[in-house]
């Protein structure tokens, strides 16, 4: 995953290494990223008018097993960190002469739950637990695809503890959100490529209060890295245009679960309290 999320920054810092002829494959792979993604070997070296050679040597003087991981990685890079619009014209790329689609699909979401358990932490998850459960009060800022796993978590945080709210783009109040927040409190916030600047800053400004940071992002070097206590990494690639929500929803029912058990007497409380209330609004709304 590394490799992927680095791989232009890799080939700038091995510029100094490179010949004059790798220079100039590195030079084009640094302006045309899409072509470079799905070009050849052979058409790459007609393009910038180099042997073959060269080409597989450029990949293998960067680390890279060859020519065909190099492009795996900057297909990767590509569909993590640009807009819908290129995501979906690269997937129509691998779309073509592809009968098994809905078998792929199936695949990639499965890949992707499987890379985020893998580089999921226990004790991250179960530290996560305990600073919600004592938190004062919790707060869940999740916008556009993240909303559904945000409200999600949040409606469900609610349930067994209930004192979280959802901050969402309908109740957004920045000013009024940021003045009750303090280090009591931990809020919670769900971001993937690209990142939407206003949960970025409204995270920045929470930290900066001495709140506890818990972010659900893309890794390390996404920007809720250096403002988060806690990071919780999602694996979010898809078969189509939008970033994946699903393992993002595996971590949010991890946390639901983790945080029933830690809580089971107040959970069991809240709970039938919201039973006796829900039957009393249907009495009331038969009469």
């Amino acid at each position: 995953m590394a490799d992927n999320i680095l791989i232009f920054d890799k080939i700038e810092k091995g510029l100094p290494t490179l010949t004059n002829s790798q220079k100039k494959v590195a030079d084009y792979i640094l302006k045309n990223p899409m072509q470079a993604a799905f070009s050849t070997i052979d058409e790459i070296a007609r393009i910038v008018k180099t042997s073959t050679t060269t080409v597989v040597r450029f990949a293998l003087t960067l680390k890279f097993t060859g020519y065909a991981e190099l492009q795996k990685n900057l297909q990767e890079y590509l569909k993590i960190k640009s807009g819908p619009s290129v995501k979906l014209e690269m997937n129509f790329h691998n779309f073509e002469n592809r009968n098994n689609l809905i078998t792929d699909i199936v695949r990639q979401q499965l890949d992707n739950i499987n890379i985020t358990y893998a580089n999921l932490s226990d004790n991250s998850i179960i530290q996560a637990a305990k600073k919600i459960s004592s938190a004062r009060h919790i707060y869940v800022f999740g916008q556009r695809s993240c909303h559904c796993v945000s409200h999600y978590l949040a409606y469900n945080i609610n349930r067994i503890l209930g004192n979280c709210d959802f901050i969402y783009n309908g109740n957004l109040d920045i000013v009024e959100f940021l003045h009750r927040i303090s280090k009591k409190d931990v809020v919670i916030s769900i971001s993937f490529p690209r990142y939407i600047t206003q949960v970025v800053n409204f995270t920045a400004l929470a930290h900066k209060r001495g709140a506890f940071i818990i972010s659900v992002s893309d890794g390390y070097l996404s920007p809720f890295a250096s403002i988060s206590d806690i990071l919780l990494s999602s694996e979010t690639l898809s078969k189509n245009f939008h970033n994946s929500m699903t393992s993002s929803m595996l971590i949010a029912d991890i946390l639901i679960g983790v945080l029933t058990d830690q809580n089971r007497n107040k959970a069991k409380t809240n709970l039938k309290d919201a039973d006796k209330i829900l039957k009393g609004i249907q009495s009331n709304a038969n009469l």
